[in-house]
């Protein structure tokens, strides 16, 4: 069976994967995901930290922040977010991934896709700060940074965003070449006001929930990915998603990531 065979349809995935014989027992997507599961006979040492979480109010505070803090840097105000007016059903039938960018955003247009898209919508009253995003156990691991390149009123460099005040701060001057040499099909994502960066802080889930943690973090990437996806088509901006990109060449240019323990998800060209 060849690869590009008229006979190739989704029935045969399987063999393409794993050949004739038998999955190899080293398979690591495999011995990951059964990892992952939940089991009830092994959930209190799958997952002991529920219950140092449950005994430990400490430890309840220190984990709802779910940030970086930054404090040696200036804070960036964004001003003002620009607020989606579009209908959903419409933003969700005009949805598409752009090959054609318009290099250019407002700071307001910015703002918002932050705001929106990753921003905190409430605190009073609760332990767990409340965002536009769904997070197993409120726990937030994802960490926003973006690459402004072309938004009015913004130097151009790397920033990481702050959801509780709806700030940024700025911590590399640039991505280099990484957006053209290291992120495959980017398609004219060179030319973006902005590129969208979700990297993760995998232990701020993983001690609580074990090796289903990892699997919560990549599904909250999503989760954020399509609020930035939708809010760009509300805004009338282009967008794409970017999730095939060289992973240590993007990490090693983002101060703080160190692709083991912290390190870039997915990403998304804007604008």
């Amino acid at each position: 069976m060849t690869m590009d065979g008229p006979s190739i349809h989704s029935a045969n995935l399987t063999t393409i994967v794993y050949g004739a014989g038998v999955p190899d027992a080293l398979d690591c997507s495999e011995t990951w995901f059964e990892a992952s599961k939940v089991r009830r006979e092994s959930m209190g040492w799958d997952c002991p930290g529920i219950q140092v979480l449950q005994n430990s109010p400490a430890l309840q505070e220190i984990s709802s922040r779910g940030a970086r803090s930054y404090d040696h840097l200036p804070r960036v105000n964004l001003g003002a977010p620009e607020y989606p007016v579009a209908a959903l059903g419409q933003v969700l039938l005009d949805r598409r991934s752009s090959d054609v960018f318009l290099g250019s955003m407002t700071l307001k247009q910015l703002s918002g896709l932050l705001r929106y898209g990753a921003g905190m919508t409430d605190v009073k009253g609760r332990s767990s700060h409340l965002r536009t995003t769904p997070s197993a156990g409120a726990l937030h691991p994802l960490d926003l940074f973006f690459y402004g390149r072309h938004v009015d009123d913004l130097q151009e460099g790397v920033y990481y965003y702050l959801p509780q005040e709806n700030q940024a701060v700025k911590i590399a001057t640039s991505l280099g070449d990484a957006i053209s040499s290291s992120f495959f099909d980017a398609a004219g994502s060179s030319d973006s006001a902005v590129i969208i960066l979700i990297a993760c802080s995998f232990w701020r889930t993983r001690f609580k929930y074990g090796h289903r943690g990892l699997r919560f973090c990549l599904i909250e990437a999503g989760h954020m990915a399509q609020n930035f996806l939708l809010l760009s088509t509300a805004y009338g901006l282009p967008s794409r998603a970017l999730g095939g990109f060289v992973d240590d060449e993007v990490n090693e240019r983002i101060p703080s990531l160190n692709g083991v323990d912290t390190a870039l998800l997915y990403a998304l060209a804007i604008g």
